[in-house]
């Protein structure tokens, strides 16, 4: 149960007001396009009258399936369905009615029990020549309509015609057996036979109302003798006629379908069982003990079916408002004993434990089975008004209690007087003893006194099993149960309602487990709201209460509870309604530091809700005067404002404080002693922050902060030190956040003469020997140790930033502890360890101190440069790159500066040779540190060093590095965009080093970025172009700043990104560094596999800092991007970033890039022309060819040295790598992409490009293909340019691309030599049919018998020489010179031979770069 469903009126106004309509969503459009068509589809439905046209037919069940979906999209809001109601539900059951009534007609006919058959097996046989079948997609539609909008509406609109009982139960008959025949009982069957009884049960509902005797409705012909009912097995007494016990017959059939048409059968049974004809025959007392003796049986596996039904028959035949007659009464005290003594025989096995059910029963059993035993005990109770109960006498008016000064209008002597007399019971006063038991008993007519004592001994035993219940497993049945309890206590008499509530009492105290803890819950919320909880066991249910506020138990990696805590708020809430503010002020004053604790400091947003809600309820309902502060409070436990856990923690939480000082002691202790210790790290971390803000709230005279300081941080500094890891790291945590808050306040106190300092000397040199105490406990080993060492880390950045006094050990030990976690391979460690070393270093490292601080610069550059010096390990030089970005310009400037830029450009755009110790985290983190030390190192960085920043920021942006995560690269590439931009911001700074060229290459490096595949690269990219051109002080980049402006690329806000207060933010502000890491991962949203390596850790921009610009978006971000088009500098960068991403693999990404670029063409955007991106595209193929060269000669000069991993070439537009890395990358992500993209245009416009263009393509071409032999995609991809270009006009081109083709055929890979045997199979095919369009017949058999010599073959079978043997008659059909074989020459000293195996291991070896 949901509390906070049961918010105060301040809350439902709130939400009513804040809450937007709507109504003109994309879903209610298409819910009233759809609306639109329920009256032409239902008239189709109704204008079918038969026959054997299949069309027909189709069309008919076509429309009642329309009419089936458009229907179940009202599920939500069904009441939108009412208006409709009439037309459509009404008007389909007038049909209904008249095809049942011809069904029936025709039912004594000699093969309509075939038909029948015909119809269960598929409708779609029948062909709609009957009745029965026409009807069935019709009950389909009913039955829907039904189930959407509720049987109690739609009952409304069905016919009730006297006439019509006897065939709808003839059918419904027929039906029964039809769903026997077929199997098809379960709701899953397709033809219609299941909604159709459901239908026919809803109708019978509202047909045996009839006001008649059965036995005048009892025709000669009631039921086909084929479609009889099987007995049932309950003999129904005297039932009058046969049609009374054909329809009784076919409900208890009825009740062991698992389809809904089990309730429908059950609520009709139970009216039937009502009519005074039939309880008069004793049909009553005869199904009660025909449902009782399947009760016995339960737990057998074939009742598992019936017994759910037999429960919901007698539920509904108990209903509350039913005819509680003599024969009602007998029925339900042998129904109470029956059920009451099933259970205690289902419960034996586990010497009668309840919970045994659990594991015999289902959920929907045990629910019902609770449900029917409390309406047999309210049905033996009759309705009265106790006399005992609990009245409250205030008013329910929230103005008067939420008067401003805290009075009620009525608050004379007399009124108090008046009110006091009202709520006291009218025979029992407090302190006295209950009435005499006779002087509760109801009227004369309820059950003589002689059965008195054997009424309450049967409803003792109900009570019982209703306690019991409480315990369940499920919240379904708890919450059932617990109804139960309030209701049949609301019908006891005081000595007995006692014994309940102190049984509940009881069993709530001694329970251990989470269920019973919210049953009990649930149960004291349903007896406090009815007022039968005295206000004398409130105290005791208060104590109870404040326990489930809290109850949170730990189970594996998670915990239960929440769902305590929420049925506790609505005990709170009850409470709050019924009880009169003088009886529960000590009630109230004792649970509102436990309801503000759950509403602003609980782990889960519904509860903090809840509890938020029964706050509101008691303050609006019981007075602002029983709750100081209260109204102020109101504004900030509010609904909406406690749904993000953050902002509850610190910025609700403080105000609370503030406004209600008497609950600070509670509410502080509360987060320190269960928050701190919290099984969840991140409530832990937000628990130490809420202790720092509240000391931040006040001076060094609050309450709070002197509460933390002589109450709290002494415990916490004693936790630190415990073996359990939740309560040591928590209070690690809270030791470093109260240092700070304390540090505020004392300074604040300071400030205004206000106090002495709130940390004491005593305290602090516990503080300060606090991280070498955990060291010496080696607390960092085992389990937990990781998070120890980021709380370490973060007490000492607090230890730092308020410069704590620290013995000269001590301060050594910190920074030693710093370098050790540096060196860690957890990036959030490495991260919360630079943070502390750049407070660290600002309080106790000042540049001129000692020769200590040289030697920490000196040792972080040492471990990044390469040499002897440098270290190893992978995350020691992460830590060192990070360490070098968090120290000051003063300490960088020993280094000196040129060493310190000098080894980060290295580190950040140098990748090593080897693969092993290859780092993308390293060079990450050096991008990021080189913005950070030039920012830091001001003017002690020349010209030239920001420059050399600037060309390895450069190199960055092309780090296209790939391992078995992706596209490690992105996350250099994204940090080094981001660092280029205050770079260059620098550089721009200086006019004597500014040079507009040097500026637009970071702008043509960006404009690269803005079309990658990755949309977190793209974000980064867009966001960092806007800031490089549009930052005007000095302009970065002149040329493209004007022509930005003009087309309006960046709307939103010029001079720096948008935040969310309207105010600009240039990317380099304030210190111009580049933000930490980020902790958590958001998803790539692209397509492409290779290139989604998780760069959670790649530090982005503040979200303050965000763009109005989705840059991530290509369809926003790309056209404005092409409003640079016409800029000459730029052009050629951006066109080939477009070509690349045109042919990527991500499908929806590459045909938008594809389609812009080439509708950019035709409308000759900047001068923009088919045949100048097509020169771009060849430009890429001829760098990749080149790179596939270069990598070609150094591994021939490798061999030639016999050392295959010591040569290494220097990349131009990139960083180092190895010569078959470089080749490989290059290939990989610029020349593939560039040939699908080649292979699109060249289908497109073969025949408008001119000679020189098409044969630079097919160079191009065979340059890639001939570089990289061994990279399948390349040669699938080439082929498939070479197959369009032997389409060409021009001859030579044509008969090139045909010569290359037939090389493929040959090629080592057996998939290449497929691929280009499937593609010339059909070109030359295509080829042979022009020619003969063309009457060239020579050619055309020429061509014919190429192709079928190509496809003739098995190109992936056999050797290569066999497929050479199978190519060589082809050069002769298709008139091509055949290659010549040059044959190399022999050496003088010939190495051994290897074995073959030896060399493919070799080979595969090389190719992975090992």
């Amino acid at each position: 149960m949901d509390a906070a469903s049961h918010a105060s009126d301040f809350d439902a106004q709130a939400l009513s007001a804040r809450t937007p309509l709507v109504a003109a969503s994309a879903t209610e459009a298409r819910r009233t396009a759809t609306a639109n068509d329920i009256p032409s589809l239902v008239a189709d439905v109704l204008a079918f009258r038969g026959g054997s046209d299949a069309s027909s037919w189709a069309s008919y069940a076509s429309s009642c399936r329309a009419l089936c979906q458009i229907f179940a999209q009202y599920r939500e809001q069904p009441e939108l369905l009412d208006p409709q109601l009439e037309a459509s539900l009404g008007a389909a059951m007038a049909r209904v009615r008249n095809l049942v009534h011809e069904a029936h007609g025709v039912a004594f006919a000699d093969d309509c029990e075939a038909r029948d058959n015909d119809v269960a097996e598929n409708v779609d046989v029948a062909g709609g020549c009957s009745p029965m079948a026409i009807m069935l997609p019709l009950c389909r539609v009913v039955q829907c309509v039904c189930e959407v909008r509720g049987a109690k509406v739609a009952l409304r609109f069905f016919p009730h015609d006297i006439t019509d009982f006897s065939p709808a139960t003839g059918i419904l008959a027929r039906l029964g057996k039809m769903a026997i025949r077929q199997n098809a009982s379960d709701a899953s069957d397709g033809n219609g036979v299941w909604e159709a009884r459901v239908v026919m049960l809803l109708w019978l509902q509202v047909l045996v109302l009839v006001p008649f005797d059965f036995s005048t409705l009892n025709p000669a012909k009631i039921v086909a003798p084929h479609a009889i009912p099987a007995p049932s097995g309950c003999e129904w007494g005297t039932a009058k006629g046969a049609l009374a016990t054909t329809l009784l017959d076919a409900c208890a059939q009825h009740l062991r379908d698992p389809s809904p048409a089990r309730g429908a059968a059950a609520e009709l049974l139970a009216k039937l069982l009502v009519r005074v004809d039939i309880s008069g025959a004793d049909a009553m007392p005869a199904f009660v003990d025909w449902a009782c003796a399947h009760l016995d049986h339960a737990d057998a596996p074939d009742h598992r079916f019936l017994v759910p039904g037999v429960l919901r028959a007698l539920c509904c035949f108990l209903e509350p408002g039913a005819a509680a007659s003599t024969t009602t009464l007998r029925a339900a005290v042998l129904a109470l004993g029956r059920v009451v003594g099933a259970v205690e025989r289902l419960c034996e096995p586990a010497q009668g434990d309840y919970v045994h059910l659990a594991r015999t029963l289902g959920v929907a059993t045990r629910k019902l089975l609770v449900k029917t035993i409390q309406r047999c005990a309210l049905t033996m109770l009759p309705v009265r008004k106790v006399r005992w109960r609990y009245r409250g006498a205030h008013a329910a008016n929230l103005l008067d209690n939420l008067a401003a000064d805290g009075r009620r209008r009525d608050a004379s002597p007399e009124a108090a007087a008046n009110a006091v007399a009202a709520k006291k019971p009218a025979d029992v006063s407090v302190g006295e003893a209950p009435a005499p038991l006779p002087d509760d008993d109801g009227p004369a007519d309820w059950p003589p006194n002689d059965r008195l004592a054997a009424t309450y001994e049967c409803v003792e035993r109900a009570c019982d099993v209703l306690l019991d219940a409480l315990r369940d497993a499920d919240t379904v049945v708890r919450w059932s149960a617990a109804k139960g309890v309030g209701r049949i206590t609301s019908r006891l008499p005081l000595v007995l309602a006692t014994d309940v509530v102190t049984g509940l009492l009881a069993q709530l105290e001694a329970s251990d487990g989470d269920g019973g803890w919210q049953g009990g819950c649930l149960a004291l919320a349903e007896l406090a709201r009815r007022g039968l909880l005295l206000p004398e066991r409130l105290s005791e249910a208060a104590g109870l209460t404040a326990r489930a506020l809290h109850y949170d138990v730990r189970r594996g990696p998670c915990s239960v509870g929440a769902h305590v805590r929420d049925a506790a708020a609505y005990v709170v809430w009850s409470v709050a309604r019924a009880y009169d503010p003088s009886e529960v002020q000590s009630v109230a004053e004792y649970l509102t530091p436990h309801m503000l604790a759950a509403s602003l400091y609980d782990r889960e947003a519904h509860v903090r809700r809840a509890a938020a809600a029964a706050f509101q309820e008691c303050v609006g309902r019981l007075g602002a005067e029983l709750f100081p502060g209260g109204l102020a409070v109101l504004e900030h436990v509010h609904y909406f404002k406690l749904g993000d856990r953050s902002r509850a923690y610190l910025v609700e939480a403080p105000r609370v404080l503030a406004a209600m000082p008497q609950h600070v002691r509670h509410l502080l202790s509360h987060v320190a002693e269960t928050k701190l210790c919290h099984w969840d790290a991140s409530v832990r971390k937000l628990a130490a922050d809420a202790l720092r803000v509240a000391c931040m709230t006040g001076g060094s005279r609050d309450a709070a902060a002197r509460h933390v300081a002589s109450t709290i941080l002494p415990v916490l500094l004693d936790q630190t030190l415990s073996t359990t890891l939740e309560v040591r790291h928590g209070a690690a945590l809270g030791v470093a956040e109260v240092l700070l808050g304390l540090h505020d306040a004392s300074r604040r106190g300071a400030e205004q003469q206000d106090g002495e300092p709130l940390l004491t000397d005593a305290l602090a040199e516990r503080v300060a020997r606090c991280v070498p105490d955990i060291e010496k406990k080696r607390l960092y080993r085992g389990k937990g140790g990781e998070i120890m060492r980021g709380a370490v880390c973060r007490m000492i950045e607090c230890i730092a930033r308020v410069e704590l006094p620290l013995p000269k050990p001590v301060s050594k030990a910190l920074l030693v502890s710093l370098d050790e976690n540096l060196k860690h391979p957890n990036a959030t460690i490495q991260a919360s360890a630079g943070a502390a070393l750049e407070a660290y270093a600002s309080s106790y490292l000042p540049p001129d101190s000692d020769a200590a601080c040289e030697r920490t610069v000196r040792r972080h550059c040492a471990a990044l440069e390469p040499g002897k010096g440098r270290d190893p390990n992978p995350a020691a030089r992460r830590g060192a790159a990070l360490a070098l970005g968090h120290l000051s310009g003063g300490l960088l400037s020993l280094g000196p500066a040129s060493r310190v830029i000098t080894c980060l450009a290295q580190a950040a755009s140098k990748v090593e040779e080897n693969v092993d110790d290859r780092d993308p985290e390293t060079r990450r983190n050096a991008a990021a540190a080189l913005s950070r030390v030039c920012v830091r190192l001001g003017d002690l960085a020349d010209d030239s060093l920001l420059r050399d920043a600037a060309s390895a920021l450069m190199s960055c942006t092309r780090d296209y590095s790939v391992d078995n995560r992706g596209d490690v690269g992105s996350w250099v590439r994204r940090v080094a965009m981001e660092s280029l931009i205050v770079v260059h911001r620098l550089i721009a700074e200086r006019e004597t080093s500014s040079d507009p060229a040097f500026a637009d290459a970071a702008v043509c490096a960006l404009l690269l970025q803005c079309t990658d595949r990755i949309n977190k690269v793209r974000d980064t990219a867009g966001r960092s172009l806007r800031s490089m051109l549009l930052h005007d002080n000095p302009p970065i980049a002149a040329s493209g700043r004007s022509i930005a402006l003009d087309a309006g690329m960046f709307d939103g806000g010029v001079g720096g990104v948008v935040t969310p207060d309207g105010d600009g933010a240039g990317a380099g502000d304030g210190d111009g560094v580049v933000p930490e890491p980020e902790a958590e991962d958001e998803s790539n949203g692209n397509e492409d596999v290779p290139d989604d390596a998780s760069d959670g850790d790649c530090p982005v921009l503040p979200p303050q800092q965000r763009d109005a610009v989705n840059w991530a978006a290509p369809v926003e971000a790309i056209p404005r991007l092409m409003a640079l088009l016409p800029v000459p500098a730029y052009q050629r960068a951006f066109v080939r970033g477009l070509v690349v991403a045109a042919g990527s693999s991500g499908d929806s990404f590459a045909k938008y890039m594809r389609d812009t670029l080439l509708e950019a063409c035709k409308r000759g955007d900047g001068g923009l022309s088919m045949c100048a991106v097509v020169e771009d595209a060849v430009a890429v193929l001829r760098d990749a060819a080149d790179a596939a060269k270069a990598a070609k000669d150094a591994k021939e000069a490798a061999k030639s040295a016999d050392n295959l991993d010591d040569v290494s070439v220097d990349d131009v537009d990139g960083p180092s790598y190895s010569v078959g890395e470089a080749a490989r990358l290059r290939l990989e992500r610029h020349a593939v992409p560039a040939l699908r993209f080649l292979e699109h245009v060249l289908l497109k416009n073969q025949r408008t490009l001119p000679e020189t263009v098409a044969n630079d393509a097919l160079l191009a071409s065979r340059g890639c293909i001939k570089g990289l032999t061994r990279d399948a995609h390349v040669q699938l991809a080439g082929a498939n340019v070479l197959i369009q270009l032997s389409t060409s006009t021009h001859a030579e081109v044509a008969s090139g691309a045909l010569a290359s083709l037939l090389g493929l055929l040959v090629h080592g890979m057996p998939r290449v030599r497929r691929h280009a045997a499937e593609q010339l199979y059909v070109r030359l095919g295509d080829a042979a049919d022009d020619a003969e369009m063309d009457d060239d017949d020579d050619t055309a058999n020429r061509l014919r018998e190429a192709s079928d010599a190509v496809g003739g073959v098995r190109w992936d079978n056999g050797t290569v020489a066999d497929a050479k043997a199978n190519r060589a008659p082809l050069y002769a059909m298709l008139r091509i010179e055949p290659p010549t074989v040059v044959k190399a020459a022999t050496t003088a000293a010939k190495k051994p031979k290897v074995a073959d195996d030896e060399l493919a291991y070799q080979s595969l070896v090389n190719e992975a770069g090992y």
